[in-house]
């Protein structure tokens, strides 16, 4: 019975919870319980037994506890991944991402680029509205189709399909699973 700790953010979670079947590989049988305060990233994993956001896993009985907080933080200059999986003692190369695809209720194009702009506290990150439309109208003039994904609003992309605010996780992850390209300001989608 193996507990696993990530408790934020969303794209630090789904990234973390790849130790999972490389878990499952090292503790054949092995079930896995994954405390996080964003369950919703880890909807039907099939690698994760239990998801909570409940604190009141963290007092049970556990034959290992995985503590992945802080883990990249700590060592900047190693791989986000890597340091997941030399925390959790397992092979990175055992590791895999895994998010859960739910169908979509709209037509997906043949050719389309997924953006997700907005503003974020990593100044790095941050586009102009007119760098965000320059970039989608040259895009859509080299023939894709723009999809605008996140919870946001706050800047101007012209897209031929807006689900932003309207798709969850597990949506978004189905309209990305056939894009040509990302390009966006947050970790989830990346």
């Amino acid at each position: 019975k193996i507990l696993v700790r990530r408790e934020a953010a969303r794209g630090d979670v789904l990234v973390a919870s790849a130790v999972a079947p490389a878990l499952k590989k090292k503790y054949d049988g092995c079930k896995i319980a994954f405390y996080t305060k964003c369950p919703s990233v880890l909807t039907k994993n099939i690698y994760i037994d239990f998801v909570t956001d409940s604190t009141d896993i963290l007092e049970e009985e556990f034959d290992l506890r995985i503590d992945l907080d802080m883990a990249y933080e700590n060592r900047p200059t190693t791989h986000v991944l890597q340091a997941y999986a030399d925390v959790a003692q397992v092979p990175i190369e055992d590791c895999k991402l895994y998010i859960h695809c739910e169908r979509v209720n709209m037509p997906l194009f043949n050719n389309y680029v997924v953006v997700h702009a907005g503003i974020t506290n990593w100044v790095g990150r941050n586009w102009s509205n007119e760098g965000w439309r320059n970039l989608a109208l040259q895009l859509h003039d080299n023939g894709y189709q723009i999809v605008c994904v996140g919870a946001g609003g706050d800047r101007f992309v012209p897209s031929d399909a807006d689900v932003r605010n309207k798709a969850t996780i597990n949506e978004v992850a189905t309209i990305m699973k056939g894009a040509k390209l990302f390009v966006g300001i947050d970790s989830l989608p990346m």
